[in-house]
This record gives C-alpha cells, sequence and structure tokens, in this order.
C-alpha cells in the first residue's frame, strides 16, 4: 500500500464522490489508492490513467467523468 496514495483517498478523494457514483466504482477507485496506482487528486487523473488501474474500466471511467471532467492540457 502506498502511504501518499491513500492518505489523499482517506482525506478528501472519497468525500468528494461519496454518493455520486455507485458504490462499485468508489471501491474499484479506493483501491486503486490503496495499491498506489493513484497518487493524485481525481479530478487530475487522464482517462489512461484511470483505465491502467486493476478492475477500473470503461464503466468506473464514465462514472468518474460524471463527476469530474477529464483534466484539459
Amino acid at each position: 500500500m502506498t502511504e501518499n496514495g491513500m492518505a489523499l483517498w482517506q482525506k478528501s478523494e472519497c468525500a468528494r464522490i461519496t454518493g455520486k457514483i455507485s458504490a462499485h466504482a468508489t471501491m474499484a477507485l479506493g483501491k486503486g489508492y490503496q495499491r498506489g496506482d493513484y497518487t493524485k487528486p481525481l479530478d487530475e487523473l487522464t482517462d489512461d490513467e484511470v483505465l491502467a488501474a486493476l478492475n477500473c474500466g470503461p464503466a468506473t471511467l464514465r462514472e468518474l467523468r460524471s463527476v469530474f471532467p477529464a483534466p484539459s492540457g
């Protein structure tokens, strides 16, 4: 487990999506932070970064993008 990713998840990212996307998508994203796949805030993750994590597929990405659009740039 990566401390930075998990700390970010617990500090802010979980609260930003809870109740806005399905429990399954929330769990998949949380596991990504726990494994260290994600180390940036959700609104800074590119589509490719989201999809690169285990168990985060197109359905999880669609739900995430319904709350946070893809970062520009």
